[in-house]
């Protein structure tokens, strides 16, 4: 947050970590906004220009990010909040694996209009060519196929 507010003193951050926001400091907490746990992540994504999910360490899909672009909301990411989708190129371009990568692809989103709306056009439509729901029936349809296959060699 400080190499933003140097750039951009204006810059607010809304900081959505539910039971964790509890547990992060705030003793330099000037331009940061902590909402409650429990918040609604939809209402809160109403209230701003670009996400950031500058994860360390997790697996799987991560739903914030999802749910970011499903909103038509730019998502700066961490190698690791990226991990495992398939991502084309425009959003590649807002991964950053250090803190001042990241606060450069934030603030180049917070301010400009047009690579703003070129990757919230990219999420929207990554969203709707992976997780749209014949996409999601296909991938359930293979999974059960596959299992209730195994399920008949294991009888076998």
């Amino acid at each position: 947050m400080p190499r933003l507010r140097a750039r951009n003193p204006q810059i607010r951050c809304l900081v959505l970590a539910g039971e964790a926001a509890s547990r992060l400091p705030r003793g330099n907490a000037e331009g940061l906004v902590f909402l409650e746990a429990g918040a609604d992540p939809v209402a809160a994504l109403e209230k701003v220009r670009v996400t950031v999910a500058p994860l360390r360490y997790g697996s799987g899909l991560k739903g914030r990010v999802l749910q970011s672009l499903a909103a038509g909301i730019p998502c700066v990411c961490s190698p690791v909040a990226a991990e495992g989708l398939p991502l084309p190129p425009a959003l590649e371009a807002c991964i950053g694996s250090t803190p001042p990568r990241l606060a450069e692809l934030m603030l180049r989103l917070h301010e400009d209009e047009a690579e703003n709306a070129a990757c919230a056009a990219a999420g929207l439509s990554f969203i709707a060519g992976h997780f749209d729901s014949k996409s999601i029936d296909g991938a359930l349809a293979r999974l059960l196929h596959l299992s209730g296959a195994e399920a008949l060699a294991a009888e076998a």
